[in-house]
């Protein structure tokens, strides 16, 4: 089967990415080394304290981004930092706001398009795996302050920087 972003993305972000503007006309931050939900329940809430910080008053969007499971396309739904906040405050919140599906990204944008935060959850290695101990991911894609401001707060994790047409490009189902 034939890649397209179209597939991957929500009807606003595919357009944007096709034609490289923002936020994919920007970088990619994310950490290189393995990464645990003991490990995205205080990284997440950094991001989004900086959103609350930087984009108060913009609308908020979230949605299942299957972009490097299989393709599925599901539209996004209006959210704000407070719900998000709570979908990652525990392990157990954690892992209970993802899909039951590997390499399925919660991924959440401002009406302005200004960046795009994703993160995932990967399956337990064993049974009973203990929540804080399951691998994740996460990304931010953005430009200029916003990914200085990532770098920084992430930092302990090993973090690359990649140019975001390439990122995405690279990681598709």
């Amino acid at each position: 089967m034939a890649y397209t972003f179209a597939e991957e993305m929500d009807a606003t972000l595919q357009p944007l990415w096709q034609s490289g503007e923002k936020p994919f006309h920007g970088e990619t931050v994310f950490p290189l080394d393995d990464v645990f939900v003991r490990d995205a329940i205080i990284a997440i809430p950094s991001a989004l304290d900086h959103i609350a910080q930087f984009y108060p008053a913009n609308q908020l969007f979230a949605f299942d981004d299957w972009h490097e499971h299989d393709g599925f396309t599901v539209s996004a739904k209006s959210t704000s930092v407070d719900e998000l906040r709570r979908q990652v405050a525990t392990p157990e919140r954690y892992i209970s706001s993802h899909s039951d599906d590997t390499a399925v990204y919660r991924a959440i944008y401002p009406e302005s398009r200004d960046f795009l935060l994703r993160y995932s959850l990967w399956d337990a290695d064993e049974p009973n795996q203990d929540a804080a101990d399951r691998e994740v991911h996460w990304t931010f894609t953005g430009y200029g302050h916003d990914i200085a401001e990532m770098m920084k707060r992430w930092a302990s994790y090993n973090i690359e920087v990649a140019p975001s047409a390439k990122y995405f490009r690279d990681r598709h189902a």
